[in-house]
């Protein structure tokens, strides 16, 4: 948790402004521009190093793209080995819009780098109901650190009707906080919330604020306790402000009590348990080892950790039975009682292929994104609800997809998946690999093509959570051959395939009903066609077209 003051700064020339200010500010952090979407800034270890001399605390910021979730994973790698204390992403440029799975794939590569997650803070927008093409659903499941709302005075221009105290009100008290509250129950989570505040009406901090305005800002958002607050920018800030904001007083740091996390089942191989961790990953030595079956306590969001749960190369953040606190392989968990918590609907579109996702229920905002026919999506809604809603035409059910996206369908391209999943469908056009084991890097048994049928060898009451995620399920392909397939590339069948195999034809001795035209099958193939005849007492003819 932060507490303290702030003051932004772009150049160096603001980091000298910032300096100078931060004794008669009461600042005790300085928040400085590190990169531009992937493209880190040289000489950023001496920027650090300058405001630690002055007793100060490094605080990085980077201008987000999403465009490169690589390069500006990197980036934010690079800031806390250059001797920054934490990292903040301001994310309001229009590239990030609807880049929700961009978003998404930077959180897993900055977990996977080890960065601690509780040193990243999400800069945006303070209306957060009105910006629903941003992010901030993504951004919020790996920036623990907390959100950064831009407060500031520029959402009014200079000679606006609205007094002082009704532009205060608005932009501190009915946006900071009271889309926080509300995106807070949403979210079921509430991450620490530190304002920013811009004491000027224009782009480009030329109309700024008198004493007398900004000390109206300076209250209402005091009213409130913040722990940590930050102005935005060291450029713009006259000297008439710095004993407001010095004087401002400071909330507590302690975070508010939160609900419980949800329960959490070890379900290693018996002999294994789980070992316990510091940092997400395995680089250090283990704190502590549960058994299986133990029961653990997740220290993260329930949509995070529905998220992570039963994953590859996911960490989750826990609280083992003695207390202890740390880092667990999210792929070797599940949910307890998952059946009764999450319920399982399905896009249907067969025409279109497609069904798309809007901020509100209804068709007057512009869709936010969009899921494939056959994708499996979790109700954020109870199950009687989403029972009694799918029986009326015109309704909209709340559901969040396999990227963590969250909005309202129609519920005309929605069924719910009532019955435990047995049959899968193949969803890819390039065919997909059934592999020895659950992991990428596992040998192939063999490809199967678009649209095959295979059947689920495992608990298929559990399936309908790994369809359409990074998650792999247990199934046997028409030539019985059994292995892995990625739940990304696999939807439910719809209807059941009822085939079976057909009885023997009743010929004279040395004839056979059946041809097969077998294309480059050699012995150094794996013809599946031996592997169904193998062991079964049958005999017969086979036409090679090419041998």
């Amino acid at each position: 948790m932060l507490r303290g003051k702030g003051l932004w700064a772009r150049t160096s020339r603001e980091l000298d402004q910032a300096l100078r200010m931060a004794p008669r500010t009461g600042a005790t952090h300085i928040i400085y521009k590190v990169a531009h979407g992937g493209s880190y800034r040289d000489g950023m270890a001496e920027i650090a190093n300058r405001i630690l001399s002055a007793a100060l605390v490094p605080i990085a910021w980077t201008w987000l793209l999403l465009d490169d979730p690589h390069a500006e994973s990197e980036a934010v790698v690079r800031a806390f080995r250059d001797g920054f204390r934490g990292c903040i992403f301001d994310t309001e440029d229009a590239a990030c819009r609807n880049r929700f799975e961009q978003a998404a794939r930077l959180g897993q590569l900055l977990t996977t780098a080890g960065v601690d997650t509780h040193r990243l803070y999400n800069c945006s927008f303070p209306n957060i109901s009105h910006h629903r093409d941003l992010p901030y659903d993504q951004l919020n499941e790996f920036c623990k650190g907390g959100l950064m709302p831009m407060s500031y005075g520029s959402f009014f221009a200079p000679g606006s009707a609205l007094t002082p105290e009704q532009q205060a009100h608005r932009v501190i008290e009915e946006w900071t906080y009271g889309h926080y509250e509300y995106w807070c129950r949403r979210w079921q989570s509430r991450p620490p919330l530190y304002p920013i505040l811009g004491p000027y009406h224009d782009e480009y901090g030329q109309v700024r604020m008198a004493p007398g305005e900004f000390q109206v800002w300076l209250d209402q958002m005091a009213r409130h306790s913040p722990a940590f607050f930050s102005v935005f920018t060291a450029a713009v800030l006259n000297s008439d402000l710095f004993a407001l904001i010095r004087a401002c007083p400071l909330g507590e740091s302690e975070p508010p009590p939160g609900t419980p996390g949800l329960s959490l089942e070890v379900v290693t191989p018996r002999s294994m348990g789980l070992n316990v961790r510091s940092t997400p990953s395995t680089e250090l030595p283990r704190i502590a080892k549960v058994a299986y079956r133990a029961i653990l306590e997740s220290l993260e969001p329930a949509g995070v950790t529905r998220e992570k749960v039963g994953r590859d190369g996911s960490w989750l953040h826990v609280r083992i039975p003695d207390g202890i606190e740390g880092y667990v392989a999210a792929w070797y968990l599940r949910l307890v009682e998952t059946r009764q918590a999450i319920v399982h609907v399905e896009a249907v579109s067969p025409d279109v292929g497609f069904v798309n996702i809007r901020s509100t229920p209804s068709e007057t905002m512009p869709a936010i994104s969009h899921v494939d026919d056959g994708t499996v999506l979790e109700s954020v809604e109870r199950e009687d609800v989403v029972r009694a809603k799918l029986e009326k035409p015109g309704e909209w059910l709340h559901v969040r997809t396999p990227s963590g996206i969250e909005g309202y369908i129609a519920v005309g391209h929605l069924t719910l998946i009532g019955e435990p999943v047995s049959q899968l469908v193949v969803h890819s056009v390039e065919g997909l690999n059934v592999r020895r084991a659950p992991d990428g890097d596992s040998s192939v048994l063999r490809s199967v093509g678009d649209r095959t049928v295979l059947e689920v060898r495992e608990d298929p009451d559990l399936v309908p959570g790994k369809l359409s995620k990074d998650q792999w399920i247990r199934v046997c392909t028409p030539s019985l051959r059994e292995g892995y397939v990625n739940g990304l590339y696999a939807r439910r069948q719809r209807l059941p395939d009822r085939r079976g195999p057909v009885r023997d034809a009743s010929l004279p001795y040395g004839e056979c009903a059946w041809i097969f035209g077998i294309h480059a099958a050699d012995g150094s193939t794996p013809a599946d066609f031996r592997y169904l005849f193998r062991g079964r007492a049958k005999t017969g003819w086979v036409l090679f077209t090419e041998a």
